[in-house]
């Protein structure tokens, strides 16, 4: 059974069912310890592509409230995930100081910076260049210290499909990337839920993620750490039951000895 989790969304992101009273009783339902709620990122010059800053202020606050509310029975972090690039660092800067936010997750969604309307999803992407551009940003980000854990960090062999040398290369650095910063790279169930939810829309043969290869490759390293994230985006998702199924595959495919459950908090005022 799953104790903590960290990665799960609201209805403020206008993408996913949840409201935050009900995701914390579901938790608290499921046996969890603690969860962390983990809102999309306000975008300054793409506002179509992400939640309002008012809204996620209005969130922020009412968890606080739930927090208080429901303390005896689990604890609930706040946190969010967010997109980097060196573009608009501005903006990333200003997101990593919203106040009473204790971890942010970094989720590479598109190419390009996504502060911009000209991003494209990941999903776009072929060939080595820009798979090269894709990993010498993602070390980027992870760099700046900003970011505790790694979500989907499989998910761009959803654009670049071949598991081939230069992908190990660059999954090579994200790794390096990862231990040297204390980044924790997510086990994502959620790819799991979606193929069936929406197979037309899913690989005929795996998931979009979590991805096999991946995920045996990086077995293989050493001080890695991996831990299983929810991304809840519907009260199933977090349900043991739906964990469960993550699980087998992180037995199945070596990544069991690599598993962590928790993340880093409370840094972000030691890296600003």
């Amino acid at each position: 059974m799953l104790k903590k989790t960290y990665h799960m969304h609201t209805v403020v992101c206008g993408h996913a069912e949840n409201l935050p009273e009900d995701l914390i009783k579901l938790a608290i339902a499921e046996g969890y310890e603690e969860i962390g709620i983990s809102e999309h990122i306000p975008l300054d010059k793409n506002p179509a592509r992400a939640i309002d800053w008012d809204k996620l202020v209005d969130l922020i606050a009412q968890l606080q409230v739930l927090r208080e509310k429901y303390k005896k029975q689990i604890s609930v972090r706040i946190g969010l995930e967010s997109e980097y690039h060196i573009d608009s660092k501005y903006w990333y800067d200003k997101v990593a100081r919203i106040p009473n936010i204790e971890y942010i997750i970094y989720g590479y969604h598109y190419l390009g910076d996504p502060n911009k309307p000209e991003a494209q999803f990941l999903n776009t992407m072929s060939g080595q260049a820009l798979l090269d551009k894709w990993s010498s940003e993602v070390v980027t980000a992870l760099n700046t210290g900003y970011y505790s854990c790694f979500a989907h960090p499989d998910n761009f062999l959803n654009g670049y499909k071949a598991w081939d040398k230069p992908a190990m290369e660059a999954v090579d650095k994200i790794v390096e990337a990862a231990i040297k910063n204390d980044v924790v790279l997510e086990f994502n169930i959620n790819g799991i839920n979606t193929k069936e939810k929406h197979p037309e829309d899913s690989p005929k043969n795996r998931f979009h993620y979590p991805v096999k290869d991946f995920w045996q490759y990086v077995g293989q390293k050493d001080n890695v750490k991996v831990i299983i994230g929810a991304d809840a985006h519907d009260p199933y998702t977090l349900t043991q039951a739906s964990i469960s199924r993550g699980v087998k595959y992180v037995e199945e495919w070596g990544v069991k000895d690599k598993l962590v459950d928790t993340i880093r908090m409370d840094y972000l005022k030691k890296v600003l």
